[in-house]
């Protein structure tokens, strides 16, 4: 990020915030995707996918085809914002524009580039093994990663340079709390 751009900026509600590196470090292990927010020449979008975060380095991880608009925004502007998230129930009020929800979310901030080194590359990809696959062993009931498999992949780095952690949780106790039921079509 630019370094003008780089400036931590407050969270509005802060009787929502959470500090505790803990709870922000265990939301970016246990939720199982997120949304990178990226700008491709001026136009922004966002990337659902799955990820790791890698605590020790505190990067996150995510990958995509070899080739493609997201490795190509990348490339051309690493600045990306990245959110987790959950809802909760829906909290109602005497007002209409008083309704709320339930949620915890992190925002992250940080800069993404293309992880060009096979070995970072592969072990990233082993660690989405250990996350979406444990009840497979690599090399013993799926076959692992060769050299051609993480060619043919972008893995991409993110490196955190600041996050936000929120939270609105109501007592399990909340009169008329509620969770959401789609309506079926």
């Amino acid at each position: 990020m630019k370094s003008e751009d780089n400036q931590k900026v407050p969270v509005r509600r802060k009787n929502r915030e959470i500090t505790d590196e803990q709870w922000i470090k265990a939301m970016l292990h246990q939720s199982p995707y997120g949304a990178f927010a990226l700008a491709n020449n001026g136009l922004p979008y966002l990337n659902v996918n799955l990820f790791v975060y890698n605590e020790k380095k505190n990067l996150i991880y995510f990958h995509t085809a070899g080739y493609g608009r997201t490795r190509d925004t990348i490339l051309q502007n690493p600045n990306v914002c990245f959110s987790v998230f959950e809802m909760g129930r829906l909290i109602p009020a005497p007002k209409a524009v008083d309704f709320s929800t339930e949620y915890k979310s992190v925002t992250v901030f940080g800069t993404a580039t293309v992880v060009n080194d096979l070995t970072e590359s592969t072990e990233a990809l082993k660690m989405y093994f250990l996350k979406y696959g444990p009840q497979y062993q690599l090399g013993v009931n799926v076959s692992g990663f060769d050299e051609e498999d993480v060619r043919r992949t972008s893995v991409f780095r993110l490196a955190i340079e600041h996050w936000t952690g929120k939270q609105n949780k109501k007592p399990e106790d909340y009169e008329g709390a509620y969770h959401y039921i789609p309506k079926q079509l």
